[in-house]
């Protein structure tokens, strides 16, 4: 299981294509968990910033400049999930409700992605378990 950055301004696209673009190829686990969760610095800590999840299904190139159509921007890569789950406004959290202040802080960082640790991934997944 990973954590996805995204812009808040991004969200609804996301949502909507289903697909999420990045600037660097990394490798994913089959059917891999990938959470969608905003930046820090756009929504404080007051806004519930994990907005819903992907499951990954494969990864390509963005041939086509896809992302540079949806978001004016060109990312080297899309992620093609096989499932989306976008959560109400009462199932959004932040990292910190279910790991704590510091734990959370690990995943705060500005990287596109960043992996779980074991134990912080058996928490996340027990959050959002009703949703798979």
């Amino acid at each position: 299981m990973r954590r996805l950055n995204l812009k808040k301004t991004y969200v609804e696209t996301v949502f909507k294509v289903q697909k999420f673009f990045l600037t660097n190829r990394h490798e994913f686990e089959p059917s891999e968990i990938l959470l969608l969760q905003t930046l820090k610095q756009e929504e404080g800590k007051i806004i519930k910033r994990v907005k819903g999840f992907m499951i990954f299904d494969s990864l390509h190139e963005d041939s086509e400049a896809e992302s540079q159509k949806l978001y004016g921007k060109l990312w080297k890569y899309v992620i093609i999930p096989n499932r989306v789950v976008r959560f109400d406004l009462n199932s959004r959290f932040n990292l910190s409700d279910i790991l704590g202040h510091k734990r959370a802080r690990r995943y705060d960082g500005q990287a596109e992605l960043v992996k779980f640790d074991v134990e912080d991934e058996t928490l996340v997944h027990n959050k959002i378990s009703q949703f798979l």
